[in-house]
């Protein structure tokens, strides 16, 4: 992930490697070049998607308030807005992690700026992730039952198995919820 961090901030790939070898993390000689070169191949290959959804638009933060009812509102920052998508690269494959990581993130987005068409897009080594947002009414209405979950965790621990909880939502797609469970108990 250093490598792809690297080459998202300076841009030419070696400029990369060369401050790769002088951190003296690459292996010397044809070794050295042949790993180096099969992991620049693999970070281009996320760059691609990457810069193919951002199309050349700036990306930097966003920072609002969702206003979640009862006299709250939530300060929140997304980092990483493009036009009217969250953009992430990342070198590892994608996992549950990234999709309950930029959720709430895209969820924020929809309920605070209702407007637009929100989504989030994730380039990763060997495929890649394309999230829509929901409308903001069902936005703010899953980040409120978010929030009481949250708060409910500060007084007991949750019960919640994130890879079991993510097999189930997504079979639960078909709306069938004993496929759902039977997926879910894989």
């Amino acid at each position: 992930n250093r490598l792809l961090q690297q080459r998202l901030r300076a841009g030419d790939a070696g400029s990369v490697i060369r401050a790769e070898r002088l951190l003296g993390v690459v292996p010397p000689g044809r070794l050295g070049t042949d790993t180096i070169d099969r992991r620049m191949a693999e970070v281009d290959a996320v760059l691609q998607h990457y810069e193919a959804w951002r199309g050349g638009e700036s990306i930097g933060p966003a920072t609002f308030a969702v206003d979640l009812g009862g006299g709250r509102a939530v300060p929140i920052t997304v980092p990483d807005v493009c036009g009217t998508s969250i953009m992430r690269a990342t070198f590892a494959k994608i996992r549950v992690a990234h999709v309950l990581g930029i959720w709430p993130e895209l969820l924020a987005l929809a309920a605070a700026f209702p407007d637009q068409a929100w989504s989030a897009k994730v380039s990763a080594r060997g495929g890649w992730l394309d999230l829509a947002a929901p409308a903001a009414q069902q936005a703010k209405a899953i980040l409120e039952r978010m929030f009481a979950l949250a708060e409910a965790g500060l007084r007991r621990p949750s019960p919640l198995m994130p890879e079991t909880g993510f097999a189930y939502a997504k079979a639960q797609r078909g709306h069938d919820p004993v496929a759902a469970g039977r997926a879910a108990g894989k």
